[in-house]
């Protein structure tokens, strides 16, 4: 039980790392973009991983790791002046 609270919490950081855009990017919208993309990824990450420990435990954080990380892609697109989808 420990080890599969270390990997997702491990994937959660992964996660949260992800959001943030390298600072190698030069200008404002390159850095958004790049947390867009890398936010876009570590979604896509957490719905491709394989159930780990308590499967039903580990669906809800799943799930509620998913839905923060997509409500950082709406502020990122209200910062970019877009409108979030719904």
């Amino acid at each position: 039980m420990q080890s599969s609270r270390n990997r997702w919490f491990g994937l959660c950081i992964l996660g949260l790392a992800a959001a943030f855009p390298a600072s190698t990017a030069t200008a404002e919208g390159d850095k958004l973009e790049t947390a867009q993309t890398k936010l876009a990824e570590a979604v896509q990450a957490l719905k491709d991983a394989p159930p780990q420990g308590d499967a039903a435990a580990f669906e809800d954080h799943r799930k509620k790791a998913i839905t923060l990380l997509t409500r950082a892609q709406g502020e990122i697109l209200k910062a970019k002046g877009a409108e979030a989808p719904k």
